[in-house]
């Protein structure tokens, strides 16, 4: 331990969701200011009380903590640090007589400084506000576990779009390894199981046969991907459907080559995911479009696509998922 270090004993907290590079340059920060600190990780009843994006897709405490834990034991800081379960936004820093600062970022600032207004009516000493630099992801966006919890960037400020920003065709290899399904096979009538079991905050379904079975079934779909054709046949089933249910408003054509992943498509459906319930015509062919889809939604959606041969395949969108498709497109 640094005894020359500013400051004897830091205290902060957070919620430390999906801990990334951003939380772990706060906790640097606070080990580089102060001999210890004393880190809050908010509770799950803390945590629901918050008004957060995707707020039910916030990690439990215990794995929050396991996470936070995990990083101090990597840099071995471990013994510098006390990790508690915050159920306020004070914690201790009203009745510890030992802190002796608080760090923070710019977003957290506020209740740093209402924490000394607080001491203050307390007549405690006011404390020191140490502030960490916010940390931006390859966008220049700053990251944030909510942008994370979005789909929209990983734990190190990757942007998954990023790669395709341009329009790309896939090699045979890369085509062969789409032939294994990415998810998991299942019967059209466990659809609904499926989604009551995960409460998804987006559902995507691409293909004709997939597509007309939710809508006829009248379940939910955020973005449906369709290219009238079916098993490389012609179809009208989407059209036939569309005219019944008054859907051709939602409607969007867009062109996608076969063997490609263009830049219009890949636009069409981040357009999409803010402008749902929606429905992407494609000139051309659909099949490769679940990998820009899997790059753009949030995590824990769904996708149900139909695999040749197979059947119906549902995909759950984790972070793990991303990155393996990321490895398929950039290898």
């Amino acid at each position: 331990m640094d005894t020359k270090l500013r400051y004897k004993h830091a205290g902060l907290g957070g919620t430390f969701d999906r801990l990334h590079i951003g939380h772990e340059a706060l906790v640097k920060k606070a080990l580089d200011t102060a001999q210890t600190a004393s880190i809050g990780i908010t509770t799950d009843a803390f945590t629901d009380t918050q008004t957060k994006t995707l707020s039910h897709l916030i990690e439990p405490f215990a794995q929050r903590l396991k996470n936070l834990k995990a990083f101090l034991n990597r840099h071995h800081t471990a013994s510098r640090v006390t990790l508690f379960p915050l159920q306020d936004a004070i914690g201790p820093t009203l009745t510890d007589p030992t802190i002796d600062c608080l760090v923070c970022t710019d977003h957290t600032l506020a209740g740093m400084r209402d924490i000394n207004r607080l001491r203050r009516d307390r007549e405690l000493a006011v404390l020191p506000i140490v502030k960490a630099k916010l940390v931006k992801d390859a966008s220049g966006l700053y990251i944030s576990s909510t942008r994370i919890r979005q789909g929209l960037i990983d734990s190190q400020g990757h942007v998954y779009l990023y790669h395709l920003r341009k329009t790309i065709k896939l090699t045979p290899a890369q085509r062969d390894q789409c032939i294994k399904p990415f998810g998991k096979l299942i019967a059209q009538s466990d659809c609904l199981a499926q989604i009551e079991s995960v409460r998804p905050p987006f559902i995507g379904v691409v293909g004709d046969q997939s597509l007309a079975y939710f809508l006829q079934q009248k379940l939910p779909v955020d973005l449906g991907i369709f290219d009238n054709r079916i098993q490389r046949q012609a179809s009208t089933k989407i059209s036939e459907l569309v005219l019944k249910f008054s859907l051709k408003s939602a409607i969007r054509p867009v062109n996608n080559p076969s063997g490609t992943i263009s830049s219009d498509a890949v636009a069409a459906i981040e357009y999409a995911i803010s402008h749902t319930p929606g429905l992407l015509e494609i000139k051309g062919e659909e099949d490769l479009l679940v990998i820009p889809l899997v790059l753009a939604i949030p995590l824990q959606s769904l996708i149900f696509y139909g695999q040749p041969h197979l059947g119906l395949v549902v995909m759950t969108v984790t972070p793990e998922l991303k990155q393996r498709i990321v490895n398929l497109i950039t290898t």
